[in-house]
């Protein structure tokens, strides 16, 4: 399992799709030429592909503090970490990703 945290989401797309880990869609066009057909995605089905991709998104961590509820139940006040997060369950780094490769000692969600 690698994993990732890029700036924001759009980053994280251009560089999956640079890496090779996103499909583009083709159309003819009334020429018979192909075009493609909206933005890069990644495989609706990656069984056989090499990887398997988890967008996490933005991670949350309680602060220590809480607040109440509406039913007066105590819940804790969460804080956004930096970044974009995205794991992606195969065996190599592409170059392209290597900045944004991260190592957390305590990860806080698990595949």
């Amino acid at each position: 399992m690698k994993r990732y945290c890029f700036p924001d989401e759009a980053t994280s797309l251009s560089l999956l799709n640079e890496a090779g880990y996103m499909v583009q869609d083709y159309v003819k066009d009334e020429d018979g030429n192909d075009v493609t057909d909206g933005d890069p995605h990644f495989p609706h089905n990656m069984k056989g592909q090499g990887f398997d991709i988890m967008v996490i998104g933005v991670i949350s961590k309680p602060t220590g503090e809480t607040e109440q509820d509406a039913d007066g139940n105590d819940v804790p006040v969460m804080a956004a970490l930096d970044g974009w997060h995205v794991d992606v369950l195969t065996a190599g780094v592409p170059e392209c990703l290597e900045a944004y490769l991260v190592e957390p000692k305590n990860p806080v969600h698990c595949v």
